[in-house]
C-alpha cells in the first residue's frame, strides 16, 4: 500500500510542476539517448556477404539474396527487428550499425496498390 502511495505522489509531483513530456511526433523529433538503437544502417561497400548477420538474427528479419556465384545481390531488413544488435556486433566493422533515427517511414505518402489511380 505504501508503494502505491509513493507512486501516486511521484505522479502528482510531475503532473503539477508544469513540465510537459508530450512530443508532437513526427513534427518534432524526440530526444534520444546516445545508446538508442534506431533503424539499421547498411553499407554495401563494406559488406563481404559472409551472412553472419543473417545467421545470428534471432527472428530471421535479415535476408541476404545471393546469385549462383555467391555474389551478394541484395540485403533485406524486414519489419519486425527486435533490435538485439547481435547482427551489428557479429558483422564486419562499420558494415551494419544502428542509427538514431526513430522511424523508417518517410514524410510523403506513396501508394503502390493496384487500385490507386496513377495521375
Amino acid at each position: 500500500m505504501i508503494g502505491v502511495l509513493k507512486g501516486m505522489a511521484t505522479t502528482m509531483k510531475h503532473a503539477l510542476d508544469g513540465e510537459t513530456f508530450t512530443v508532437q511526433y513526427p513534427e518534432e523529433a524526440p530526444e534520444v539517448s546516445p545508446r538508442f538503437r534506431g533503424v539499421h544502417k547498411f553499407s554495401q561497400e563494406r559488406c563481404i556477404w559472409c551472412r553472419q548477420c543473417e545467421n545470428v538474427c534471432p527472428n530471421d528479419t535479415i535476408q541476404i539474396v545471393m546469385d549462383d556465384k555467391r555474389n551478394g545481390e541484395q540485403y533485406n531488413l524486414h519489419i519486425g527487428s527486435v533490435f538485439t544488435v547481435a547482427c551489428v556486433r557479429r558483422s564486419v566493422p562499420s558494415m551494419l550499425s544502428c542509427s538514431h533515427k526513430t522511424s523508417s517511414s518517410s514524410a510523403t505518402r506513396k501508394t503502390n496498390s493496384p487500385t490507386a489511380k496513377n495521375s
